[in-house]
């Protein structure tokens, strides 16, 4: 996606509209699922026909994602579309400075993209476009990514809004730097250096400070799971208003994603960071004992051994080597890892 034009001072802040297709028949819906992917994906080749396709994808493989490109007024706009799944990004910027300010900028923001999410919402629904044969209509949900690190001083920011709105602290152990100083320091530190990512949650959005890679494909995963297939599976807890395409959560299913979002979520990268630290302090282990040998090989070539045996010198300095070689291996072998 082409990048805002923003200073050196702002943040880059990604509004991620995640749509799920319902076909016109439930009950059939796996049976005619492959011409539910074709329609879905000829509908959105329609939907802004100045977007360009980006040109390594092939738009007749249904295997992958089929990406377009272009901009809503001066914002740079992807649309993805994979089966039954379509997401709206959007690449914005934020000159705030504090991620409370953000999280505010970004709620007052999602109103600016309506047309946009109307427009989809539109294209795909059938009692609007008679064209479509099988598909029925669109449902969506809201992602906001700020692309600034979460520090455990900003939550004095953010205390006063979490008495009101449901906030997580995850561990992200995937998101460590790229450069091989910062990589070598997260190693060999990794149990002080794990980052974090705070998630808020409420019914229109969730919005979350910088992820991994690997985390924000979980929470758009959960996001899917535990919103969109419900809603469209029908369940009585939850409705959708047409005339505003607000997607209505009621406590039950607003529960189940907070666990989610905070409990299984929290598990699996919890899970993660603690390889993480075993990593680190079996690096650790296998540094320091290699640190030791070579602190007495050290000692061995610059005092010479003649003066603490005058006798029988080779005979003392076998011996010596010898122990000095069962010490080295018995310390790496139960430094390195899995031994134990």
């Amino acid at each position: 996606m082409g990048s805002t034009m923003c200073s050196k001072d702002s943040v880059k802040v990604k509004f991620y509209f995640l749509f799920l297709i319902k076909g016109k028949d439930a009950k059939g819906e796996e049976k005619h699922y492959n011409e539910i992917s074709e329609e879905a994906r000829r509908t959105t080749k329609s939907v802004f026909p100045d977007f360009k396709p980006v040109t390594y994808r092939n738009a007749a493989n249904h295997e992958e994602w089929y990406i377009l490109e272009g901009r809503f007024e001066a914002t740079p706009v992807r649309l993805k579309h994979y089966k039954m799944r379509i997401i709206l990004e959007i690449e914005e910027s934020s000159t705030e400075t504090t991620l409370d300010k953000i999280f505010a900028e970004s709620r007052n923001k999602r109103g600016k993209f309506k047309p946009l999410v109307a427009k989809i919402t539109e294209s795909f629904d059938s009692h609007k476009k008679t064209e479509l044969n099988f598909i029925c209509q669109v449902y969506n949900y809201l992602l906001v990514e700020v692309e600034q690190d979460y520090k455990p001083k900003d939550y004095e920011s953010l205390k006063e809004e979490a008495l009101t709105t449901f906030f997580y602290e995850v561990p992200d152990s995937r998101r460590r730097g790229q450069k091989l100083l910062q990589r070598l320091k997260s190693s060999l530190l990794g149990p002080f250096l794990i980052p974090k990512t705070i998630i808020r949650l409420s019914r229109p959005s969730v919005i979350t400070s910088r992820m991994s890679t690997f985390m924000r494909a979980e929470v758009i995963n959960i996001l899917y799971d535990k919103a969109l297939y419900e809603l469209r599976s029908g369940k009585p807890s939850l409705t959708k208003e047409r005339t505003t395409d607000k997607l209505q959560i009621d406590e039950d299913t607003f529960s189940n994603m907070k666990e989610y979002l905070g409990k299984v979520l929290f598990d699996t990268e919890m899970s993660s960071a603690n390889t993480e630290i075993s990593r680190s302090v079996n690096i650790l282990s296998v540094a320091m004992g290699i640190g030791a040998i070579g602190a007495i090989l050290a000692i061995i070539v610059f005092i010479p051994l003649e003066v603490l045996c005058e006798q029988n010198t080779v005979l003392y300095k076998s011996f010596i080597g010898g122990i000095l070689l069962i010490w080295a291996v018995w310390i790496l072998f139960f430094a390195l890892p899995g031994k134990r």
